[in-house]
């Protein structure tokens, strides 16, 4: 520990040389990572790359120069990639994912070079709400890091180009210069599945149903009682489902404590979570951690050890 990593609870980084970024086709990848700062806590560099940054918890400060501005859970960050950089934490909670990268001079593709001009007049941070998922796109890169499966390439390389692309609807100034290709689309429980969608996508942010129902422009009444003539499930107990879910791949992952994935998805003590985790899954979350740890040996081999000789 020193100066530079006493004040983070934890960061998983990958990272390339300044020098010799990881090339994808048109992308280039400098930096990925996710880390949670305590209070205080001020991280200042020099920057040497465009990032962006989706903040998963707490609140904190970017700074670009000393232009600061204040930042909260659900919003997306991008910052030009000259000045001197800081990021400060402004409680506990303070936790985010990031992306350091450039795009290559040499791209023969419209909307990069498009945004390429965007990012070449960035002065400033800039700071709008992750509407589009891009916090769940980075978060899957950093785990096809760790896994190294099968045409891993190609997927981190299908996930930088898309990000690319969000993050121009995001930030860029753009108006839709060609109509639609007429399509028929037939939709069914739209508000139902976009409720769901939502949920999934934002599983480390949920609020609490009221407000999400606010956030989402609808009223708490009538998607409540909607939902539950839907799926035969109340909101309430989905959001449930869909944490204790996250909670299982977390906890047979191995790679986080039973009381960080707790904060992790916004519960207040690990008894609450404790309490609902034991409630849906029937057991609790240390019984299920020591069960997908612990493989069960065959019945055949208890039961000659069991036996007299």
């Amino acid at each position: 520990m020193d100066a530079k990593t006493s004040g983070k609870i934890f960061q998983v980084n990958i990272e390339s040389d300044h020098s010799e970024p990881m090339r994808y086709k048109n992308v280039l990848l400098y930096q990925l990572g996710e880390v949670r700062y305590e209070q205080g806590f001020d991280d200042e560099h020099e920057q040497w790359c465009y990032e962006l940054s989706v903040i998963l918890s707490g609140a904190g400060t970017f700074s670009i120069n000393g232009n600061t501005i204040t930042v909260k859970e659900g919003d997306i960050v991008l910052s030009p990639k000259t000045g001197r950089h800081a990021v400060a934490a402004l409680d506990n909670q303070f936790r985010f994912l990031y992306l350091g990268f450039d795009l290559a001079n040499d791209t023969q593709f419209e909307y990069m070079t498009v945004f390429q001009m965007y990012l070449m007049g960035l002065r400033d941070n800039v700071c709008r709400t992750d509407t589009r998922g891009i916090g769940t796109i980075l978060s899957s890169m950093i785990n096809e890091f760790k896994e190294n499966l099968p045409y891993s390439f190609e997927y981190l390389l299908n996930c930088l180009e898309t990000i690319i692309i969000l993050s121009y609807r995001t930030f860029g100034n753009y108006s839709h210069g060609e109509d639609l290709v007429d399509a028929k689309t037939t939709s069914v429980g739209t508000t139902v599945y976009t409720l769901i969608k939502y949920i999934e996508d934002h599983v480390f942010s949920i609020p609490d149903i009221k407000t999400l129902a606010t956030q989402m422009h609808f009223s708490y009444n009538h998607i409540s009682h909607l939902f539950k003539k839907r799926t035969g499930t109340t909101l309430k107990h989905y959001v449930i489902q869909v944490k204790m879910k996250k909670a299982q791949q977390l906890i047979t992952e191995g790679a986080w404590p039973i009381s960080e994935i707790a904060v992790m998805l916004g519960y207040e003590s690990i008894q609450s979570f404790s309490k609902a985790f034991k409630k849906e899954v029937g057991m609790s979350p240390s019984a299920f951690k020591k069960m997908r740890i612990t493989p069960v040996e065959p019945e055949s081999v208890i039961a000659s050890q069991s036996r007299p000789e």
